[in-house]
């Protein structure tokens, strides 16, 4: 078991804070489940913009609530940290949906779990993890597609990262880390204190950034806060600031700014520490059900006037010094005492009795509130638009008031008797000015968007005109091209006829090049899908009936085929919950099957543990616990049914295998077995789909490679790259292992009377057709010119029928038309 030590702290405008908004760390309670008793947790929420005191109190309590939601929550640890981070995502909406807000609260979202010596790690957004060892260090920073972060979409993607942990592992968290953060420089000081290790974040820093360094060390489960004793003054100055670094101040301090001069520093000399030693001295320990809550989380809420006031902080009884020694002391404890922080974590200091310390002054605050001048120009903007509106009523009663005011103000006037007094006129000097100001800046903007308009379609005529002249073939598609760009552009400006004249020829004259096949799309559902939808995969069963599995919930949607377009089934049930004792989790993947079978099943789909469910229609589905192999589950990507065998891709670094198991009248009751025989290829892992017809495989790899094994009762027989072929002039035969300028991200076979194979490129929003004997046959592309509805993002999924109907997905849009 580990003690765990903290130390956060940020760098803001070249200044130091060592208190970082949006954190907590948490343990466990009387009240929770025993699968969580011995996890330690750290929550880490960074708000994409600068938040005021009340918002840091709902982010905390958030934060809190989360905190108590993990520890009450029974299941396996990704299934429970995914299930926390979307409970606070559905806080944090609730929260932005709420009308008395001026602006919503979105931001990343780091989740570190502690249990014995391993580290689970959940982002999303876009933090930064490390792990810095001394047998392996770690980088966890890869970006979560498609992922805004916390408080935007119900539909949010997390990614997840696994660590083993030794005495003496260091791990930052960060939200913004900055570029020069990598584990070449993190690593390059071999000492494996937090002292140090700050130092050299620090030292590397090239922008602002908020992070929490810990480390863990043998112990029996305490969480121990540290803060820094004695502190160095930065310069800015890699030279000064590797000088600087040896000096330190005496004085306690929370905000530390930066050296920005060249003020001379006095140097002490750096202390001998003992490699086994963490360098801090420690004052006082907490135990787990003696930690702190997080700051704000100890006030009453209820008294809103004391918590802009005057907010409690956690007391941090350890300190973060040059000492070489760990020592304890209760004692210590009592002598240090808060003292009120005046602007949220940026301001306030800690004190003790022998040591007067004088508050560091925060940066003054912009003079201009920018939510109120936005309003404001938001306000001025509806006001123009209304008097444009009404210009001709506006323009024929300046006229006649104008006269009539010009005739009053005439002093040889014989209607002296309706003269304007002297206040009336001044107001009048000023309003008629600010009116005829306004009409123009309407008359203006309006103006300058057609013109705009119109600049970049004349721009992609010119070019059309050009490559109608060009006699090479690419410098032809390149133009083409460069004409679409304008088009986009001018479209920015708004849509008219002549744009969309002109873009259905540049997209027939690429078509025509490229060898592109359009076809006109409908919508699928009259009023689209949820938008918290997120559709992934797709099939089509024999009846024409279409089944969508969702991203977000696990869940198969089925929508019954009408005469003109598809109804979504409300009684069909497919996706995760306990069926006989069986819990099936979210589903990854789903195939349709097209023999005739007991239960009536049309769809197999299945979870990430392995456990399979048979759906059918007017019926609860049926749900099936597969044998175990030898090395368990790992990761499940695909899987693939011709009928008699069910195969499943496990893309696992340490469990990758590709398994087959009999369906045995759809009981799947024997053991699965690899179809490799133990020469298991290291790049399985990076195949992105498979698809089966009868006892062909096909695997297609993130590179564009095309796997393709025959899996035959006697043998089994891979082939790791098998080509594509292209028929050139309809006579020379040309193959190619990857199809450049594309992404196949999914692919799919059909059945008679058209025995084909498709791939989804993923790039270009396009369906690749070619012949199973993996001849080119057509290029696949929708035609939205004109439409009323248009997809709102990239293509996420597509099937096609054995009749040739062919289904697009982008999200929760769905859409299909009829192949020619």
């Amino acid at each position: 078991m580990f003690d765990l030590y903290t130390y956060p702290f940020s760098v803001r405008d070249n200044t130091e804070y060592t208190n970082v908004s949006g954190y907590l760390v948490g343990t466990s309670d009387r009240k929770i489940a025993r699968t969580r008793l011995n996890d330690v947790i750290i929550l880490k929420f960074s708000s994409y913009r600068k938040l005021d005191t009340d918002e840091e109190l709902v982010v905390f309590e958030f934060l809190e609530k989360t905190n108590k939601f993990y520890f009450k929550t029974n299941g396996p640890i990704t299934t429970v940290t995914r299930k926390s981070g979307e409970f606070l995502n559905e806080l944090l909406i609730k929260y932005n949906l709420s009308k008395n807000i001026r602006e919503i609260i979105n931001g990343s979202f780091q989740f570190l779990v502690l249990r014995n010596n391993e580290a689970y790690f959940v982002h999303c957004g876009s933090p930064s993890a490390f792990v810095i060892s001394k047998i392996h260090s770690y980088q966890f920073d890869e970006k979560v597609s498609g992922s805004q972060g916390l408080g935007v979409s119900k539909i949010v993607k997390f990614k997840f990262f696994h660590a083993e942990l030794q005495s003496g592992d260091r791990i930052i968290l960060c939200d913004r880390a900055p570029s020069t953060w990598t584990i070449e420089t993190l690593t390059e000081d071999p000492r494996i204190s937090i002292s140090h290790l700050r130092k050299t974040l620090l030292q590397k820093q090239n922008q602002d950034f908020s992070a929490i360094i810990l480390q863990v060390r043998t112990g029996s489960g305490n969480v121990h806060q540290l803060k820094l004793e004695n502190q160095t003054l930065l310069s800015t100055s890699v030279g000064d600031l590797q000088e600087n670094l040896k000096s330190e101040e005496s004085e306690i301090k929370e905000i530390i700014p930066l050296n920005t001069d060249d003020s001379p520093v006095n140097e002490v000399d750096e202390p001998k520490l003992d490699s086994g030693m963490l360098s801090t001295e420690l004052s006082d320990y907490l135990s787990k059900d003696q930690i702190p809550t997080p700051p704000f989380l100890q006030e009453d809420y209820s008294r809103k006037e004391d918590n802009l006031r005057s907010r409690p902080r956690i007391e941090r009884g350890v300190t973060l010094d040059k000492g070489e020694k760990i020592e304890t002391s209760l004692s210590n404890k009592s002598q240090f005492r808060e003292v009120t922080s005046q602007s949220g974590d940026d301001r306030g200091q800690i004190t003790n009795s022998d040591t007067d310390v004088k508050a560091f002054e925060e940066p003054r605050k912009p003079i201009i509130n920018r939510t109120g001048l936005i309003r404001f120009l938001n306000s001025f903007k509806l006001l123009l638009v209304k008097i444009t509106s009404n210009s001709e009523k506006i323009n024929k009663s300046l006229s006649e008031n104008t006269a009539k005011l010009i005739s009053r103000t005439n002093p040889s006037s014989k209607d002296t008797g309706t003269t304007l007094s002297s206040t009336s006129m001044f107001f009048m000097a000023i309003l008629v000015p600010i009116l005829v100001v306004a009409i123009s800046m309407t008359v203006y903007f309006r103006s300058g968007r057609v013109e705009q308009h119109d600049k970049f379609v004349f721009q992609a005529n010119q070019l059309v005109i050009q490559a109608n002249s060009e006699t090479d073939v690419t410098k032809r598609v390149v133009i083409f091209q460069d004409a679409l760009l304008f088009l986009d552009e001018a479209e920015k400006y708004g849509t008219t006829e002549t744009s969309d004249e002109l873009r259905s020829i540049i997209q027939d004259e690429l078509d025509n090049l490229q060898g592109v096949t359009r076809i006109r799309l409908q919508n699928t559902i009259a009023g689209g899908l949820d938008r918290r939808i997120q559709i992934n995969r797709m099939i089509v069963s024999t009846s024409e009936d279409l089944y969508a599995l969702d991203e977000g919930t696990g869940r198969v949607i089925r929508l019954v085929f009408t005469n003109n377009d598809y109804d979504v089934d409300t009684s069909f049930i497919c996706g995760p919950g306990n069926y006989e004792q069986t819990v099936v989790h979210e589903l990854v993947d789903i195939e349709s099957i097209t023999i005739s079978n007991s239960l009536n099943a049309v769809v197999i789909g299945i979870d990430r543990g392995g456990n399979l469910l048979l759906c059918s229609v007017n019926k609860a589905p049926t749900a099936i616990k597969l044998n175990l192999p030898e090395m368990g589950w790992g990761q499940i990507k695909a899987i693939a049914f011709n009928g008699y065998s069910i195969y499943i891709l496990d893309v696992d670094e340490k469990t990758r295998d590709l398994y087959r198991l009999p369906a045995n009248g759809l009981k799947f009751d024997e053991n699965p077995e690899s179809i490799f025989s133990g020469n298991i290829p290291e790049n399985l892992i990076n195949i992105n789909d498979m698809a089966i017809y009868d006892d062909q495989l096909f695997l297609v790899r993130n590179t564009g490679e095309l796997m393709n094994c025959s899996i035959g009762i006697a043998e089994i027989n891979c082939i790791q790259s098998i080509g594509y072929g292209f028929i050139q002039q309809g006579q020379t035969r040309s193959i190619t292992d990857v199809v450049t300028g594309v992404d196949f991200s999914q692919v799919q076979t059909t059945q008679p009377p058209d025995p084909s194979i498709f791939f989804m490129d993923r790039l270009n929003s396009a369906v690749y057709h070619f012949s199973l004997a993996l001849n080119m046959q057509k290029q696949i592309r929708p035609n939205f010119v004109g439409a009323v509805a248009k997809p709102e993002g990239p293509i996420t999924a597509f099937t096609v029928s054995p009749y040739g109907i062919i289904h697009f997905a982008y999200g929760h849009q769905l859409f299909f038309g009829y192949l020619p």
